[in-house]
């Protein structure tokens, strides 16, 4: 995973639909997922390939949880909920999965990006 081009891109979408939501881009927070999340963010940190976390460090998060990041996605998800709600879950592997991006409400599922 090239997770600084992964993280360019992010910011990139964010930044665009940021300001496609007819927010000033002077109030565009530049603040990635581990610092937003602190903690939360921090205890989830040993169940992530290290480049899922280079990723993380680099992407922007808004403070808010519901953010519309693009049309149907929604920012990343919460690293409460970041492990949950997988039909295919495998008890052997649990940390195989994990939602990356939540689908928002026009979707069938909120599995936006596994």
């Amino acid at each position: 995973m090239n997770y600084q081009r992964c993280a360019d891109l992010h910011n990139e979408i964010f930044r665009i639909g940021w300001h496609g939501f007819g927010r000033a881009l002077n109030d565009l927070p530049q603040r990635p997922f581990f610092d937003v999340h602190g903690e939360g963010a921090g205890e989830i940190r040993p169940r992530l390939s290290g480049d899922l976390v280079r990723f993380l460090e680099r992407a922007w998060q808004p403070e808010e949880p519901f953010f519309s990041f693009f049309y149907y996605v929604y920012a990343l998800r919460h690293p409460s909920i970041m492990f949950e709600g997988h039909d295919w879950e495998n008890e052997e592997e649990p940390d195989r999965f994990l939602t990356l991006y939540m689908a928002n409400d026009l979707a069938s599922h909120q599995d936006g990006i596994v």
